[in-house]
């Protein structure tokens, strides 16, 4: 039977994993900003930076939940 904590942890995994998905589409975002060939080049800046934040944020948060919750053996 899976108890309450085993399945904290599993939904943090899942929130872990997903952030990792965000991360990688900010950065593929940004790499479409920064394009020079192309109208409107760095008018996410600001806004890719608070993502970028924002997702350090939740990786930090994610990591004490996962502290903060035991695992039973």
């Amino acid at each position: 039977m899976t108890t309450n904590n085993e399945m904290k942890h599993t939904v943090l995994l899942s929130l872990e994993y997903l952030t990792t998905l965000v991360e990688e589409k900010i950065y593929l975002l940004r790499a479409i900003d920064c394009d020079t060939y192309e109208d409107g080049t760095y008018d996410l800046n600001d806004q890719i930076v608070t993502f970028t934040n924002a997702v350090q944020e939740l990786k930090a948060v994610i990591n004490r939940s996962m502290a903060i919750v035991p695992m039973e053996d």
